[in-house]
């Protein structure tokens, strides 16, 4: 890593920043904007946002680190009957095309492999939305900030809390979003966001602190601000944080089989939460441990776990939703004198090396041509023997053998063609019209795949219809996968049935 990099953290609520200097804990220039959404679009107001916390950085040049929601990230886990990373990566593009609901064009994005062997291989695919990173990077560079990686909040906690050889369960619960990350060995195996928000409770009393997290937990767990409703912020506060507990516990028995995970709780809501030893899910406690006796606390979200982390540091290294094009001008305007004469060897030696293959290849190029006159002396050839006609007649031949091969595989799907195609109808609709929580845009399905697509008001209910249509006699013993895309207006999904 750099010897100091500037980490910059966006949420919904609030933008931080702080530089990071090798061999130190503690942040340099620590900086936070609190700013509640509102009525606003949740992007367009990071943006705004993002745009007011940048304002006034004069330096040059900054190398950055910016860190993303975890609701910014979609995530897929893709499987490969081959281990090559070379292979896999030139195949991912074909196989998330299959996955979306969007075209990939449409996203940026990178890949960790979680197994490489000879015959099977696995990866975690992180995207994020391709026009929202763009307007980020055009406030970055407009601001001088140089952005050597984009990342994500889960990411980051797992390669900070991630140990070798272990599994966990990192549970986030913070001001900006609250989420459960499996992980092994630091990588991340699933994350699992919650729809519930605690830090919503905090908008009520931003206004009297400006954002700063330690005052509004005092106000919170302590009380003594006039004109505050504490009972009533409690209240709503217990029940997110209820909602939280029973999303994680849920998760948790479901991953628990075997080895159990070793079990941990981050974010600014932290230390309303213990975890059960007996059996490893978690519990409110009753009264929070008082805020005034940890210490000051500079930052709300994820950046508190990075500067308290005294482990592993957060890398220039690792997934990057954003790969500069001409990352080295920056470097270049530093360099001036050194780099000039640099370049005018470089442009040498490559003079040299085009002008030795010049001369090699027109010394070939004369012997072919030379060959190619006895050749035609031999054979007592005047001219070139034009192949149009033999290549015009074969490709009529091809198109005529795949047509033939086309319309003799679609008489074979008919004949081998068992579907009773209402009956499906008549099940499916049975299964959506008793939720009643989610819409059906697309269904398709053939002799080798079956998949329905929609949105639904939460999680939950795609979660459910997929265990349904799993649990259904005609897909039994078939691999069942579910996507979901989030979003403030809907939860869309995808179920999809293979072989």
């Amino acid at each position: 890593m750099a010897r100091s990099v500037y980490l910059i953290s966006l949420a919904s609520n609030a933008v931080e920043g702080g530089r990071l200097t090798k061999g130190s804990s503690h942040p340099d220039r620590p900086l936070r904007l609190f700013s509640p959404p509102g009525e606003a679009h949740v992007e367009e107001h990071i943006l705004q946002s993002l745009e007011a916390f940048t304002d006034g950085f004069a330096e040059n040049r900054i190398p950055a680190i910016l860190i993303l929601p975890t609701s910014a990230v979609s995530v897929r886990r893709l499987e490969f009957k081959f281990g090559d990373a070379k292979k896999i990566r030139q195949v991912i593009p074909m196989q998330l095309e299959n996955e979306l609901l969007d075209s990939l064009s449409l996203y940026n994005y990178d890949f960790e492999v979680l197994v490489s062997e000879e015959d099977r291989g696995e990866v975690m695919v992180y995207l994020a939305e391709r026009q929202f990173l763009d307007r980020v990077v055009e406030i970055a560079e407009r601001r001088k900030i140089h952005l050597e990686r984009v990342t994500f909040s889960a990411h980051v906690l797992a390669q900070l809390m991630g140990r070798e050889g272990i599994r966990q369960c990192l549970v986030y619960v913070g001001s900006d979003e609250a989420y459960i990350a499996e992980t092994y060995s630091g990588r991340l195996v699933e994350v699992n966001r919650f729809n519930a928000r605690p830090g919503k409770v905090l908008a009520e009393i931003e206004h009297l602190h400006q954002g700063r997290p330690q005052e509004m937990l005092n106000v919170l767990f302590n009380g003594g601000e006039d004109g505050v409703n504490r009972e009533a912020l409690l209240k709503d506060l217990t029940g997110e944080l209820e909602s939280a507990r029973e999303e994680a516990n849920r998760f948790i028995r479901i991953k628990s089989g075997g080895e159990a995970p070793e079990i941990t709780v981050h974010g600014l809501f932290d230390r309303c939460f213990e975890v059960l030893p007996e059996t490893g899910e978690l519990r409110l406690r009753p009264k929070p441990d008082d805020s005034a006796s940890i210490g000051e606390r500079p930052f709300l979200g994820i950046l508190h776990q990075v500067f308290q982390h005294n482990g592993n540091p957060v890398s220039t290294k690792g997934i990057n939703l954003f790969k500069r094009v001409g990352v080295w001008l920056p470097a270049v305007s530093e360099l001036k004198g050194s780099f000039a004469v640099t370049l005018t060897l470089l442009l040498l030696m490559a003079g040299m090396v085009a002008g030795g293959f010049f001369l090699r290849t027109s010394s070939l190029q004369g012997r072919l041509d030379g060959m190619d006159a006895q050749l035609k002396r031999q054979l007592k050839i005047t001219q070139p023997i034009s192949s149009f006609l033999i290549r015009n007649a074969l490709l009529r031949l091809e198109g005529r053998l795949k047509a033939l091969k086309k319309k003799r595989e679609t008489a074979a799907f008919f004949e081998q063609y068992h579907y009773s195609t209402l009956f499906l109808f008549k099940e499916l609709s049975a299964l959506i019209l008793v939720d009643g929580k989610l819409s059906v845009d697309s269904l398709s399905f053939n002799r080798n795949r079956f998949s329905i697509a929609g949105s639904a008001e939460n999680f939950n209910a795609p979660e459910k219809l997929k265990n349904q249509i799993a649990a259904m006699k005609r897909f039994r013993g078939r691999s069942v996968k579910i996507t979901t895309s989030g979003s403030t207006q809907a939860i869309r999904y995808r179920i999809s049935v293979g072989r």
